[in-house]
């Protein structure tokens, strides 16, 4: 039969070749409309000139084929006959019914042809009334069947695992048979009566054996069902904290079922604990919650039961221990104050806002200082609030020791340091160096004939991607006349943003005709911000424009003389003054010069605002939990201050710089630069927001797996030496204790090395906390015995511990593996991403866990967080290579506050939990007014106290 071969030459022509083979063949077997029951008697002849070299069969045009020979000595030449019994066309994928088989076969050219076909009417072997019985003792299995009389004999295979035939039974676990036989019924006797077995059973027919059914699973017979067994339990826990047991130490570990049934755990227990709240799982898990400030013994009694109607019960003992007292931990503050003015310090922001207690004992603040301020007048509070008065005209660094105490007699003491300084009226410079462009676009005259142009504004080097973001940068220095430190030198940032990738949205005009000075006509919804970073530390913000108008930042932007134009008139001179009189001229250059001015009142920051908490009033039914959902008793309070950040994250921008699996990631915001790490490699890449690639800096220390960057938000003392803001901070976690290091962003030049004494390998994230002034680093998951999921607090003077925190605990698990930490400008609270979490979590620098914030979907795999200094944008890297920047679709509305009690109530139980959810139970036969008092801690570190009082009827 002809086959054909399809070519495709260029101009579309298409050509066919055709080869005509001479292949035949025939069945012999079956007889085509013949009727087939069990396996096919087959015999089949085929022919071809050029030799064969396979012939096979398929059945209903199934894709399994038989193969009667593959290859040219198994196809005997030119000529091929056959003949097989045993066919069972199910093996094939054909069903019973009509059956039509087609012989083919290849030749040596390799062209297959179909050469003949057969149907017939095929149906399997099967037996009717089979019925497979196990004795009362199990040691024999009785098999009976009703007579088929398409079947000679019948055959049956036994054995104590699956897949038992007559090639292999004799070989397989208790395998054994009964042949050839012509009766209805069979035995096997001797059977162990612990043992599943496993029954296949066959007939014969003229065309051999077939299965007459699938094969069947006998099992062993059951035992009457025995009791389980339940063994009394102990556990203790320290005074006021939960006891939080898993399912391997729970109640079931020590409980066991004769017939090794599983077990589980009813959930309401026999008898409830009389001294705390019991929730209980089917696991053997359960947790536990002393009543507020109890200690001693408690108990319960719990059933298990083994699901056949077998039960148990034991009894558990819960020691509730009076926890050792251990002592607070003072941390050291730093204020600045101003020459002849009161600094009055609020309690958010005093003495204790830093300090800690292990036990979360109330801390006050002992109102006499240990040493007091040699340049001026203090008073504490014990709250931790002050107010200082510095003596007339003193100007510079004054001190106090102060000592807190837990009120359990643990006590700890830190130093305050006040450093008074000149009032700011103003702080007015220049830049002594600077980066950017410069484009002006012309609108005309306005009025028409005035020569006075007018134009689109707009400076720096942009990139526009959903907004438009122009930055310039360099150093600065103050002028004499300025009101702050005239002369101090830092480095600044100056920033042009809006919304939309339009040319820009200000409009400016020149001051008089022809004028080459312009002055704002409107801004639209742009927006101008420098930041000063002096060489000292801190950092100063101007606006422009600001609220009120009054505290706007004063600027001045310089061009270079070479300057290029288009779209002017011939004979008119490339200025800003000529391009403004004529629309659609453009003027480009690069910026010279930066001058500046920002308004003492718009440096005036009252600082962080404390939340407002409210007492709130609650109705509960005696013998009953009152059970009130978040926002409970938030619902009432107030944030001290607007957020930048909401608690919906989306995905602005995202790209594949196509370096590989990332494990270290910072941005130079103010540059619109990332600095990207992948693992191992020798050098750290820089890529634009856009993703063009911006050159390399070399790696500090060896290569490795585990490794962080960030950029100093503002300047600080790194060991012995001081670092600009803007540096590069490359934190190495790959050897057993972390080394800091700080280069150069632009050079790689190494600035310092600070080796610290945390870490035990596997340290992956890290950075410099402007609120703490110290740094923050976190060990992911993979060190054991405890020192795994922990971040710690760095002195980055001598690298060693302050503080540090768990973050697997009984309240909360936030498990890290190639992750990374950041912190929250707004705060100083610590996030965290894992490449094994689908949310950001936020913790406080004490360790408390605030939310957790969810990922946008379809992002995994975390390795790199940074965040922006306004706290509204962030970006994240992944090992997948995968880098995104997010924003926040619901700015300002994430819910920052949490609550703390701080004493429970006299007459029934409380628990609190941070989202101002809350449960309470009054004790057993109480009835009348009951309260409790909570701390509200806001987003800012302030705090504020209230009442909820619960009138129990």
């Amino acid at each position: 039969m002809p086959s054909f071969r399809l070519f495709i030459l260029p101009g579309l022509l298409l050509l066919l070749s055709c080869t005509q083979t001479d292949s035949s063949g025939q069945f012999l077997q079956p007889k085509s409309g013949s009727s087939v029951v069990g396996n096919i008697l087959l015999s089949v002849e085929a022919a071809d000139t050029d030799g064969l070299t396979q012939v096979g069969i398929t059945f209903n045009g199934q894709t399994a084929p038989l193969l009667l020979c593959q290859s040219a000595g198994e196809c005997q030449g030119n000529n091929f006959r056959t003949t097989r019994s045993d066919i069972d066309p199910a093996a094939y994928g054909a069903g019973p019914g009509e059956l039509t088989l087609r012989l083919w076969v290849t030749d040596a050219s390799g062209a297959q042809s179909n050469v003949a076909t057969v149907s017939v009417n095929w149906q399997p072997l099967s037996v009717s009334g089979l019925n497979v019985q196990r004795s009362t003792g199990g040691d024999q299995i009785n098999v009976s069947w009703t007579a088929n009389p398409a079947v000679l004999r019948y055959n049956l295979y036994l054995a104590s695992v699956s897949g038992v035939n007559r090639n292999n039974y004799q070989q397989l676990p208790d395998g054994q048979a009964r042949l050839a036989s012509s009766n209805t019924s069979e035995s096997f006797s001797g059977l162990d009566p612990a043992k599943y077995y496993y029954l296949l059973m066959t007939g014969v027919n003229g065309a051999g054996e077939a299965a007459v059914a699938t094969e069947i699973v006998i099992p062993p017979l059951q035992p009457a069902n025995r009791p389980p067994v339940a063994g009394a339990d102990n556990y203790s826990t320290p005074t006021n904290q939960t006891l939080q047991v898993a399912a391997a130490q729970g109640l079931l570990r020590n409980d066991s079922d004769p017939d090794n049934d599983a077990l589980s755990v009813n959930t309401t227990p026999v008898t409830a604990p009389q001294s705390g709240t019991l929730t209980l799982a089917t696991d053997g898990s359960f947790r536990y919650v002393p009543n507020q400030n109890f200690n001693g013994t408690d108990n319960f009694v719990y059933r298990i039961s083994d699901g056949k109607g077998g039960s148990a019960q034991a009894a558990v003992s819960i020691v509730v221990n009076a926890a050792p007292n251990n002592p607070p931990v003072a941390v050291a503050d730093s204020y600045s104050a101003t020459s002849n003015q009161t600094l009055q310090v609020s309690a958010a922001q005093g003495v204790l806002s830093n300090d800690t207690d292990p036990d979360n004992d109330v801390l006050t603040v002992n109102t006499t200082p240990l040493t007091p301020p040699q340049s001026g007048t203090l008073a504490l509070a014990a709250n931790g609030s002050f107010s200082y008065v510095p003596n007339q005209n003193f100007t510079g660094a004054d001190s106090f020791t102060y000592q807190i105490s837990d009120g359990k007699g643990g006590t700890a003491q830190a130093t305050a340091t006040l450093q008074v300084n000149l009032a700011i009226t103003n702080i007015t410079g220049d830049s002594l160096s600077m980066t950017g462009g410069f484009l002006y676009i012309g609108q005309g005259e306005d009025p028409p004939g005035s020569q006075i142009g007018t134009g689109l504004y707009r400076i720096g080097d942009c990139i526009q991607l959903v907004d438009t973001r122009c930055s310039m940068q360099g150093r600065y220095a103050e002028a004499a006349q300025s009101g702050h430190v005239p002369g101090q030198q830092g480095n600044y940032t100056f920033v042009m943003t809006y919304p939309g990738v339009s040319s820009t949205p200000v409009l400016a005009r020149s001051v008089s005709a022809n004028s080459n000075s312009l002055q704002f006509i409107a801004t639209g919804q742009a927006r101008f911000e420098l930041s000063l970073f002096p060489d000292s530390g801190g950092k100063f913000t101007g606006i422009y424009p600001a609220t009120p108008f009054n505290d706007s930042l004063n600027f001045g932007a310089f061009i270079q003389g070479s300057a290029s134009c288009s779209g002017l008139p011939v004979g008119l001179p490339c200025s800003i003054g000529q391009v403004g009189r004529v629309p659609g001229a453009q003027i480009q250059a690069q910026l010279d010069r930066l001058s500046f001015t920002i308004p003492g009142s718009a440096l005036d920051d009252p600082g962080p605002v404390p939340p407002t908490a409210t007492a709130d009033q609650y109705a509960a039914t005696a013998g009953q939990t009152l059970n009130v959902a978040a926002p409970g008793l938030l619902a009432n309070d107030l944030e001290g201050n607007a957020l930048r950040q909401g608690n919906q994250l989306a995905i602005r921008h995202s790209l594949n710089p196509g370096l590989g699996s990332l494990v270290g990631l910072s941005i130079n915001e103010y540059q619109q630069d990332l600095y990207l790490y992948p693992a191992f490699a020798a050098a750290i890449q820089l890529i634009d927001r856009l993703g063009a690639s911006q050159g390399n800096l070399p790696m500090q220390g060896e290569a490795a797996n585990d490794v962080d960057l960030d950029i100093t938000p503002q300047a600080f003392t790194l060991k012995d030496s001081q670092i600009p803001q803007g540096s590069l901070l490359i934190f190495n976690g790959e050897t057993n204790a972390t080394e800091i290091y700080a280069v150069n962003p632009a050079t790689g030049a190494l600035l310092a090395r600070l080796d610290t004494a945390f870490g035990a390998s596997h340290v992956v994230g890290g950075a410099y906390n402007p609120v703490s002034r110290t740094l923050w680093l976190v060990q992911d998951n993979v060190p054991a015995a405890g020192v795994g999921n922990v971040v710690a607090q760095i002195d980055p003077i001598t690298g060693q511990v302050l503080s540090s925190f768990n973050l697997i605990t009984a309240q909360h698990s936030y498990g890290v593996s190639f992750g990374d930490l950041h912190i929250n400008p707004y705060n100083g609270n610590v996030l965290l991403v894992s490449s094994i979490q689908s949310a950001m979590a936020e913790f406080d620098r004490t360790g408390k866990l605030l939310r957790l914030l969810p990922l946008p979907a379809g992002i995994n795999n975390i390795s790199g967080l940074a965040v922006s200094a306004d706290g509204a944008r962030l970006w994240l890297a992944s090992t997948n290579g995968e880098v995104y920047e997010l924003g926040f679709a619901n700015q300002g509305v994430v819910p920052t506050l949490t609550a703390t009690l701080l004493s429970g109530p006299a007459n029934g139980s409380v628990v609190l939990r941070p989202d101002g959810s809350f449960s309470y139970t009054a004790n057993v036969g109480f009835s009348g007014q009951d309260s409790f008092t909570y701390q509200l801690t806001g987003a800012f570190g302030g705090n504020s106290q209230a009442t909820v009082v619960i009138n129990v009827q």
